[in-house]
């Protein structure tokens, strides 16, 4: 059925080249507020997170949900996502922006 939305886990392998800045997050009575402190630094290389993801998302909102989760401050404009497959031989692709993730 073409109208159905599935919905699943990806896992992303972060191998930043640049550094990131971070907003600094400080809690109060159980909430949690942005300080408008901002870090920058290196992430460590390889570092992975898992998403919950639907088969609607595009690569863009992906890259916004994953700077989200890492309260990063930059521009999602900077990011791109690349395919990796498991065959060496094959390496790495590019997604585009409106690529839908989840096939």
């Amino acid at each position: 059925n073409p109208d159905d939305v599935y919905t699943g886990f990806i896992k992303v392998q972060m191998d930043l080249h640049r550094p990131i800045t971070v907003r600094s997050m400080i809690t109060h009575g159980g909430h949690l507020y942005n300080n408008n402190n901002e870090t920058a630094f290196y992430m460590p290389k390889g570092t992975t997170n898992t998403l919950h993801i639907s088969s609607t998302n595009t690569v863009k909102e992906v890259i916004e949900a994953l700077l989200k989760k890492f309260m990063v401050a930059d521009n999602p404009a900077k990011f791109a996502l690349f395919q990796q497959s498991h065959n060496d031989e094959q390496g790495k692709s590019a997604l585009e922006e409106v690529e839908i993730l989840v096939f």
